[in-house]
């Protein structure tokens, strides 16, 4: 009855009536022996939308143990469990978990009543193959960014997105879209041609020249590449130009049009005296898997992909194959240089340190095991390190030990945590985690004008994070915005964040706004779940009850 409140409350607070409506007469029907795992599940969302993937993993799995007779239920905690699983990499897992469920719907089943439409559409499409992206799926970006973790090569998804994307409006998302999928499906024809056909839409033709250089690697005869090609060498008034490629032109795509009439008709020529053009990045990884499907067991392929896609930055890739790499021989001198690169870059800096426990490591290896060190503040270690790697090394030993030099001559040996997480944040290398816990530091000292810069650039970059809302809810409610306060307090509450005290803050907003009922009811669920603040409930209340 009281969320029944929150929801009928005038000034539009909280309307979650019918979902809080759902869920309690989900949880009437079987809350028997039952009622624990319906609260795991609920547990599990809420664990996944903070970030912790462990954990909603866990608790998804144990709800589904319990919900084997309740079938809406269990296929909701198996579909979020999939792409939980998927976020963790544990891709093995989620496919043999897509498969039983699979077993037990079919392509038309109906949609689990608590799991979005973009969500249960993005399950059809990796468990079913056999159809097109839907329109709930591509304009969800949290159920697209899921279905991705699984499939990311999925070029035709890649291409219906970055074909939604408003060229007026949304320029900046579109050009991220295309530079993300561009590290995917680099070789699909159909998204590169997307890609020009983006920029020309935006009006800036010049800069798809990389993408039409691309194409015409793979498909000589590329119409709309040479169209592109044909436009560029017009304006830079290169007439040879223009007649060699418009000859390749079958139909005209772009904005500025070409004239096609009467063109000669002349047979492309190749130029065999020209030197093969070097492989990129891309093209480098491109063969190397080529070659390890062709021999899975081939783990010296298996090691030079890895590095490559290091240096391509493709961690979540390399850490797939450095699992594989790793099970095959964990001694293995390779393996040990890559997992301590891999531990580096990632800023798993504590797992290198497991390395000083072996007799035998590779220069590199150590290389990075010292800039691990130096990052942990192990500074001794580190040193031993840096004295111990040799001068002819391909890695650059001597900028190492400047910053070895400089990280001793600026230690501090009583940072506190605030200034160990302001030197984070300043860097940029801080997580959203320790942002948010200088952001709360900051809260909890009344540090408000320091909180408020942090927080606003938190809540512009993760505007759905319950934690960066709370923060700026607690700022809201510090400047007398008592409105806008009650409004997040109340969505963080219905939603599950039930943490910070947010509902001994929900109260003291709609206290202030003299929503009395609305207050009483919120301090009521603080003294519930128990708070420090119970003094301070206890006096207001009785404010209350003696007016």
């Amino acid at each position: 009855m009281a969320n029944g409140k929150i929801g009928r409350d005038r000034s539009g607070v909280g309307v979650n009536l019918l979902k809080c409506l759902f869920i309690s007469l989900t949880c009437v029907s079987i809350y028997g022996q039952n009622a624990f795992y319906v609260q795991l599940l609920e547990q599990g969302k809420h664990a996944v939308l903070l970030g912790q993937s462990e954990r909603g993993n866990e608790l998804l799995e144990i709800s589904a143990f319990g919900l084997l007779n309740y079938p809406n239920l269990l296929h909701e905690a198996t579909v979020r469990r999939i792409f939980c699983l998927a976020s963790l990499n544990k891709m093995d897992q989620a496919k043999t978990l897509s498969v039983k469920l699979r077993s037990w719907i079919t392509s038309d089943s109906k949609k689990p009543i608590g799991v979005e439409q973009g969500l249960w559409d993005a399950f059809l499409l990796f468990a079913y193959h056999d159809s097109e992206p839907s329109h709930d799926l591509l304009v969800d970006d949290v159920s697209l960014s899921a279905y991705l973790s699984l499939v990311p090569d999925d070029a035709l998804v890649w291409r219906k997105r970055l074909e939604r994307f408003s060229p007026t409006t949304e320029q900046n998302q579109g050009d991220a879209w295309l530079t993300a999928g561009l590290a995917q499906v680099a070789d699909d024809v159909p998204f590169l041609e997307s890609g020009i056909l983006w920029y020309d839409s935006t009006g800036r033709i010049d800069d798809a020249n990389f993408i039409a250089e691309r194409l015409l690697s793979l498909d000589q005869s590329n119409s709309l590449a040479h169209e592109l090609k044909a436009l560029l060498a017009r304006r830079a008034q290169k007439q040879s130009q223009v007649k060699k490629h418009s000859v390749f032109i079958t139909e005209s795509r772009l904005s500025e049009k070409m004239e096609l009439e009467n063109q000669p008709e002349v047979q492309p020529s190749i130029d065999t005296n020209q030197p093969p053009p070097k492989l990129s990045q891309r093209e480098i990884i491109k063969t190397l898997d080529r070659q390890l499907d062709a021999d899975e067991s081939n783990q010296a392929v298996r090691a030079r992909l890895i590095a490559a896609l290091l240096d391509a930055g493709s961690l979540r890739k390399a850490g797939r194959q450095l699992t594989v790499l790793g099970k095959a021989d964990p001694a293995d001198l390779s393996y040990l240089t890559l997992f301590s690169r891999f531990n580096y870059l990632t800023k798993n800096h504590e797992a290198n340190l497991s390395l000083f426990d072996l007799a035998k490591r590779t220069p590199e290896a150590d290389f990075y095991l010292a800039k691990s060190c130096l990052e942990l503040g192990l500074n001794e270690r580190a040193q031993r390190l840096i004295n111990a790697l040799p001068e002819d090394a391909n890695f650059n030993k001597s900028q190492l030990q400047e910053d070895m030099s400089q990280q001793v001559s600026e230690a501090t040996y009583s940072k506190t945590q605030t200034e160990l997480l302001e030197n984070l944040v300043n860097s940029g290398n801080a997580s959203f985690i320790e942002r948010a816990q200088l952001g709360q530091i900051y809260v909890d000292e009344n540090e408000w004008k320091r909180a408020q810069r942090l927080v606003q650039k938190l809540v512009k970059e993760f505007p759905k994070e319950p934690r960066a809302q709370y923060l700026e809810a607690r700022i809201l409610l510090q400047d007398g915005r008592h409105e806008e306060a009650s409004r997040i307090f109340s969505n963080l509450a219905n939603a599950g964040f039930h943490d910070n005290e947010v509902f001994y803050y929900g109260g003291l907003a709609y206290y202030y706004l003299n929503n009395h009922e609305i207050a009483a009811y919120m301090f009521s669920r603080a003294l519930k779940r128990g708070t420090q603040f119970e003094n301070e409930i206890n006096g207001i209340q009785a404010k209350l009850q003696s007016q």
